[in-house]
């Protein structure tokens, strides 16, 4: 089979490593900060609950960080196995990035976490609050590294091509590149709700099977509220992203303009929706939002949108949609 060619076989051989893959860092990043703070709770409060929490979600922890890595060491080699050429092209990029998200994964967290798992009643309290503070730390540095490194392949900064090989011009473009402070955004958002909505439904179930201790309500609250902030931040990110698309469609300054444009918009479109959706039967008949954006794009170019037209315009909007539609039902 034609399709199943060496280079399609490395792309599947290499993206179902990553699907494995990613899950356990994922829950990994997350559940070192719940970790952190389970343990800060018990030594603020003396509560046991905090320490039983502590206890039982560290077994958790370590699985999934011990599957992490063993995927990823396998993922690392196909770097060099599956693509050879792109290493050799872009290795003095790639080969540095990898190792030091080697060092802060394999080392750092790998270390503090045996003092986590075996060092209470050996260490001090304070020591052993430090390892966990070390472990989180190094969970999300790991993740950055490796961000740093796949925002770089998409959008390519801070270098420059001799010989047919990426050399560095500056490690902050290269590792700041345009695409990895929304990445870094992204994962930590993912691994923060992954991380809560297992933190909640392993203590909910627990709860079910009539387990009324009191570390497995303290988690439960912890997960939920941590789902529900993550919630609000997702959608508050997503509102303010879809009004900076509506300021830039409609060449609006500011996000009290978009608003506007936005309400009024959505306002008018239900007016006419039903109208207009039968109408797109008929060949040629152009999309509501299309058709109405392309108004708006014409008042843009010819100076009609300012901040007090928005409004004032809109029975004219709405007939110049209604104009644009056959809705004749021939």
């Amino acid at each position: 089979m034609e399709a199943l060619d060496p280079v399609m076989l490395a792309r599947l051989q290499f993206a179902a490593n990553v699907t494995f893959h990613i899950l356990f860092p994922t829950i990994s990043i997350a559940m070192g900060w719940f970790l952190l703070f389970f343990k800060t709770r018990f030594v603020a409060t003396g509560k046991q609950h905090w320490m039983d929490a502590y206890q039982f979600w560290i077994k958790i922890f370590a699985l999934t960080f011990a599957l992490g890595v063993v995927s990823g060491i396998t993922m690392s080699f196909q770097f060099g196995t599956n693509w050879p050429g792109f290493m050799n092209t872009v290795g003095n990029i790639a080969g540095p990035l990898l190792a030091y998200e080697v060092l802060t994964a394999f080392f750092l967290e790998a270390t503090f976490l045996g003092i986590m798992l075996f060092g209470r009643g050996r260490v001090s309290e304070g020591v052993h609050t430090l390892a966990t503070w070390l472990v989180a730390l190094g969970t999300t540095a790991s993740a950055f590294w490796i961000l740093a490194l796949n925002s770089w392949m998409h959008t390519p900064a801070g270098y420059e091509m001799i010989n047919g090989q990426a050399h560095v011009t500056s490690w902050f473009e290269v590792i700041f590149n345009p695409s990895f402070p929304y990445r870094m955004t992204h994962m930590m958002l993912a691994s923060g709700l992954t991380g809560s909505f297992l933190l909640a439904g392993i203590s909910a179930y627990r709860w079910l099977k009539k387990d009324r201790a009191k570390d497995v309500m303290a988690t439960l609250r912890t997960g939920v509220w941590v789902a529900q902030r993550g919630k609000q931040l997702w959608r508050k990110r997503r509102n303010e992203r879809e009004l900076s698309l509506w300021a830039g469609e409609y060449g609006v300054a500011d996000g009290k303009h978009a608003r506007v444009i936005q309400a009024d918009y959505v306002a008018r479109v239900r007016k006419v929706g039903d109208l207009a959706l039968l109408a797109l039967r008929g060949a040629g008949a152009p999309a509501p939002r299309l058709a109405h954006r392309g108004v708006w794009r014409q008042q843009r170019d010819h100076g009609e949108v300012g901040g007090g037209t928005q409004l004032a315009r809109s029975e004219e909007h709405t007939s110049e949609l209604q104009s644009r539609v056959d809705i004749s039902y021939a």
